[in-house]
């Protein structure tokens, strides 16, 4: 069965995926979703993405707030994770590089269990769920962050971000380079 692409207007009307890519040209933000029936729908944010967003992830700064629920149903806010570093790994459902870090990820959660981890997806809560089920990726993970994401500049996944335990940023990388699954991670 082949998947079939949607493409709708920040009101939810369907639209040509000449119009989603026209929209895409004027900085227009957008989210990613789907459903059980292999039908993934591209939808047009009112959010406008800000060019150069990527200086709010400089080291030294603040890991900007955030408000979130988890694929468990919990809201999730970075006061969960003060007090001890965390790396946060940005990530969506249709990524394949995304995919295939997920060992590499749990077996670095495994490795170092002094480091909370935190994965943010763009996706909707339903896909998020059903990818952290179906692919076994063991980190806490929130979905609907397409606007956070943007807000800091992020624009490619897998990105990571990591936060020491004051909350601010040490490192981020916005094309990770994993280390191979079996391979320690630091």
């Amino acid at each position: 069965d082949e998947e079939k692409l949607v493409f709708r207007s920040e009101d939810g009307q369907s639209i040509t995926e000449q119009q989603f890519l026209s929209a895409l040209t004027n900085n227009i933000a957008f989210a990613i979703s789907g459903n059980h029936t292999d039908i993934t729908e591209l939808t047009l944010s009112t959010h406008v993405v800000q060019p150069g967003k990527a200086a709010a992830l400089a080291p030294g700064n603040p890991m900007p707030p955030f408000n979130l629920k988890s694929t468990t149903n919990q809201v999730v806010t970075q006061h969960d994770f003060s007090g001890r570093p965390t790396v946060v790994d940005f990530f969506f459902s249709g990524c394949g590089g995304c995919v295939q870090a997920i060992p590499v990820l749990n077996e670095f959660k495994r490795q170092r269990p002094d480091v909370r981890t935190l994965a943010m997806t763009f996706d909707g809560p339903e896909l998020a769920a059903d990818f952290v089920h179906s692919h076994g990726l063991s980190w806490t993970t929130v979905s609907g962050a397409i606007g956070y994401a943007d807000s800091l500049g992020i624009v490619g996944s897998p990105s990571l971000a990591l936060v020491g335990a004051d909350g601010r940023l040490l490192a981020v990388t916005l094309e990770p380079s994993l280390a191979k699954p079996g391979q320690r991670v630091t």
